[in-house]
């Protein structure tokens, strides 16, 4: 027997030894002293632990890689047509109504449609439009910002107030030019006005189709607006706009201008 074996063997000898006098009740100083230690087993992991010492919690869950996680405020471009608006009307720079939106042929429409009955001046008084039109929100913010700050100056600085905008037209859906076959209009969109003249509060008004008669006030007016909208169109443009003129902001290639009014 080597000298291993003569190990083990002396261990299972001491360890019988020792659980018989602990059977039979000797005392301590009588049994075999030993040095053998019997190991205890591990403890339990956590998962495993006994009822009565209470399930351990789960730990918490990872966090979602940023990509992931939703934004904490909603990016501008998310609000719906109805926010917009809504912000726009809060301006306080006009009197107008929402109304329900509008579809038709050929791409007509404003999602974020609204009727405009006046505009509102920076001292409180209204210009009321004749008659009240829809138009898209955006549009209606850019035209009153245009009355508000170019239109009225320029015919209060000759001695009248503004008081009307006559003869204004809208939305409409319909082929540009009411020609057969041609692109829809921007009226179509909302995104474009029509109008005769401006009625001043003492009573007078200032007509498009007869500019000589009234050069003093229409010459700033013509040039802000050509600086403004996109699309200007008057007389002198066309057999279409010889009593009337057209405003819009079609978006042109590289953001070009096409101003054709002509005031002598």
């Amino acid at each position: 027997m080597d000298r291993a074996k003569a190990t083990t063997e002396r261990r299972r000898e001491t360890i019988f030894l020792l659980a018989l006098c602990v059977v039979l009740g000797f005392p301590g100083d009588a049994c075999p002293a030993t040095s053998v230690v019997i190991p205890t087993p591990p403890p339990r992991p956590p998962g495993l632990q006994s009822p009565e010492l209470g399930t351990p919690e789960p730990p918490p869950p990872e966090p979602p890689p940023p990509e992931l996680r939703p934004p904490e405020h909603a990016p501008a471009s998310a609000l719906g047509p109805d926010d917009s608006c809504a912000r726009v009307m809060a301006s306080g720079r006009f009197v107008a109504e929402t109304v329900a939106p509008l579809s038709g042929p050929g791409g007509c429409g404003i999602a974020a449609p609204l009727k405009l009955e006046a505009i509102v001046l920076a001292d409180g008084r209204r210009v009321r439009l004749e008659p009240e039109l829809v138009l898209r929100c955006d549009f209606a913010a850019a035209f009153a910002d245009w009355v508000r700050e170019d239109v009225a100056p320029a015919v209060e600085a000759v001695g009248s107030g503004l008081a009307k905008i006559l003869g204004a037209g809208g939305y409409e859906c319909r082929s540009r030019n009411r020609v057969e076959g041609a692109i829809t209009s921007e009226h179509g969109k909302g995104n474009a006005l029509d109008l005769s003249g401006f009625g001043l509060a003492d009573g007078r008004a200032l007509l498009i189709e007869r500019p000589a008669e009234a050069l003093e006030w229409l010459t700033p007016i013509h040039d802000s607006a050509c600086a403004r909208f996109s699309t200007v169109l008057g007389p002198g443009a066309d057999g279409f706009h010889a009593a009337h003129l057209h405003v819009d902001l079609e978006t042109r290639r590289n953001n070009g201008h096409l101003c054709q009014w002509d005031l002598e």
